[in-house]
């Protein structure tokens, strides 16, 4: 698998090595504004150029948790569901066509946020926006924006499933685990119930000499300082198959925290993002490093994808490109149909069952089109950014409900046109 640090070289696909490299022809220059007005409700007026067409002002979905914007149309749906209890996908006006291990829970990102979504475990995602989901695709999309705010409480690359071969005693949850009774390496999870005799789970400590590897592990013995349990490796363990076969494992696969895709019959666009790696498969496939960093404390997950004219896929955390890459060619999925879509966000996969995953204002668009309010008077030098959803949108002027976020002091408002190009220079608010 290539990492960061070994990109796999693809024929005719290249990195775009400037944010301008992606997406497709059109628009040919960066939208220009003229002028931002606070209109005194709520709202600001934005008045410029090559803010491009828009067949609807509002994206698919912006969801604040209390309330929602569907095409739109608000949907008070979960605001009316109590706090601390599963999310219904039975009902019909749910905004998510699958939730997994979730709750709506008290709390959020900004203060007058009441709400969030608390994901749990090794299976906590939010799955297809109801409205526009795998079963619903009918308009032939083929741009997409997805952006949402995230917080997980633990380090998905530190942490480790074994089996319970040629381990003594019984790990006590929370206890400190060393290397033959020296280094400190991390502690014991809790027990899991994982196919293929996954019955532990370690969080390894990143500055640890000893890491969760073949070469580190191999005849050492992790042990319980509290309980004195002992899990020693052998020599010939089995490290690549899903199970172990009887010997000690340490597995090593990284969760998916997204997938975007178009066509699950497996053509078209497929593609996700796990904590070290994104993955595309389109007419070639594409392996591009990710750098995961996104522990207790709130970071914006972005997403651009154009398979219009020219192909664009774009991952960002926090404004910064993490997999950028670009293709020649138009992808087309086997029905033409078939739209691009959030299948999964969060975390799934091999984590640790004690995996928290917090998500709130999740914004879903068919197209790459936005506004955001930044902290520095050009783009490149924002170091944080809050999505403004829009109420009103045409080439020359565009209205969006102010949202400040945790933004303080001075703001200059960015306009991203259908390509994803955005003003360098901003306008203050």
């Amino acid at each position: 698998m290539a990492t960061s640090d070994s990109p796999l070289s693809v024929p005719d696909i290249t990195l775009a090595v400037a944010r301008s490299a992606g997406g497709g022809p059109e628009p040919t220059s960066a939208p220009s504004i003229s002028s931002v007005t606070d209109n005194g409700d709520g709202t600001l007026t934005i008045l410029g150029s090559n803010f491009g067409s828009k067949s609807q002002a509002a994206p698919v979905l912006v969801d604040y948790v209390d309330t929602a914007f569907e095409h739109g149309v608000e949907n008070a749906f979960t605001a009316g569901q109590p706090s601390d209890t599963q999310i219904d996908n039975e009902a019909s006006a749910r905004i998510w066509n699958q939730v997994v291990t979730g709750e709506v829970t008290p709390g959020g990102r900004v203060a007058g946020q009441s709400r969030m979504y608390r994901l749990l475990g090794n299976h906590g995602t939010l799955r297809e926006p109801h409205k526009y989901n795998l079963n619903e695709r009918n308009d032939g999309n083929r741009r997409m924006y997805f952006a949402a705010w995230v917080k997980y409480k633990y380090n998905a690359t530190q942490h480790r499933m074994t089996t319970d071969e040629y381990t003594v005693g019984t790990f006590i949850p929370g206890e400190t685990i060393s290397i033959n009774n020296g280094e400190y390496i991390g502690y014991f999870a809790n027990p899991c119930s994982e196919p293929g005799n996954f019955v532990h789970t370690f969080r390894f400590d990143a500055s640890s000499l000893i890491q969760p590897g073949k070469a580190e592990l191999v005849g050492k013995t992790l042990v319980g300082q509290d309980s004195g349990a002992t899990l020693t490796f052998p020599s010939d363990a089995n490290w690549g198959s899903a199970y172990s076969n009887g010997q000690a494992f340490v597995r090593t696969r990284t969760p998916k925290v997204a997938r975007f895709w178009d066509d699950p019959g497996g053509n078209g666009l497929r593609s996700s993002i796990a904590v070290l790696d994104a993955y595309i498969s389109t007419s070639a496939d594409i392996r591009t490093g990710v750098h995961y960093q996104m522990i207790e404390e709130w970071h914006l997950f972005e997403n651009e994808i154009d398979l219009t004219v020219d192909g664009y896929w774009g991952h960002f955390i926090d404004r910064v490109a993490r997999a950028d890459q670009s293709f020649d060619g138009t992808i087309t999925p086997t029905d033409p149909a078939f739209s691009i879509l959030v299948s999964q966000y969060g975390m799934d996969g091999d984590i640790d069952e004690g995996q928290v995953t917090e998500i709130a204002e999740v914004y879903f668009d068919k197209t790459r089109q936005r506004v955001y309010l930044g902290d520095a008077a050009t783009f490149s030098a924002c170091t944080h950014v809050e999505l403004q959803r829009p109420t009103a949108w045409a080439d020359d002027g565009v209205t969006v409900a102010r949202n400040d976020g945790t933004l303080a002091g001075d703001r200059w408002v960015y306009v991203a046109g259908p390509g994803g190009l955005i003003n360098e220079q901003g306008v203050q608010a």
